[in-house]
């Protein structure tokens, strides 16, 4: 026999130290796996959401202004119910039904807001009025089509004056034609999915 005593079946001081070191390491790991699973999620879960907005909003703009009408106000002023502005445009077009025929005449207003999260595109909409009494203050309804933007604007395409060459400007000065494009830029923060750029050709472009 040896003169060292004999280790007794629990754990040493030591040994519950080191585990319990151990025990919370794990524990920090685990923790911060779940906060990173969980931040992944909120991600994937915000991109999943710009993607479906920027489809919807793409998808509205491009149907409407692309049926855009040339039609003149029935008054002595004569002015176009198409106006082109750098935050601010305004159209005539029909209004889709469920079957998808289309209906009556509805005057569309794509215009930005600042909003608390950031600027909104905002499509408003009434039924059409021929002799140009359109008051946007009231008795329209609203859809946001997009929000948390950083920015954006309108430009139009065409001939802008006579006997001059067709180009991008910001505001659509004819009174008689409406534009060939129309083109829409949207941005998002930084930590958003990008806009793709969205150039819609109008169908027509003078009154008949």
């Amino acid at each position: 026999m040896n003169g060292r005593p004999a280790r007794s079946g629990g754990f040493t001081l030591l040994e519950l130290l080191i585990g319990l070191v151990l025990l919370a390491i794990t524990l920090t790991i685990a923790f911060a796996a779940l906060r990173f699973s969980g931040r992944s999620l909120e991600r994937t879960d915000a991109l999943v959401g710009d993607i479906e907005e920027i489809r919807v909003a793409r998808s509205v703009m491009q149907r409407q202004l692309a049926q855009a009408r040339p039609l003149i106000h029935e008054t002595p002023q004569r002015r176009m119910a198409f106006r082109g502005e750098p935050q601010q445009l305004e159209f005539v077009a029909p209004v889709p039904a469920q079957d998808g025929r289309l209906a009556g005449m509805y005057h569309y207003r794509l215009h930005f807001v600042v909003a608390a999260n950031g600027t909104q595109l905002v499509l408003d909409y009434q039924p059409y009025i021929p002799d140009g009494t359109l008051d946007w203050r009231e008795g329209h309804d609203s859809a946001v089509l997009a929000q948390g933007l950083a920015g954006g604007g309108f430009s139009y395409f065409g001939q802008a004056r006579a006997q001059e060459a067709e180009e991008w400007i910001e505001h659509w000065p004819v009174a008689e034609a409406m534009p060939l494009l129309v083109q829409v830029q949207l941005a998002h923060g930084a930590d958003r999915v990008p806009w793709p750029e969205l150039v819609v050709p109008l169908r027509a472009h003078r009154v008949r």
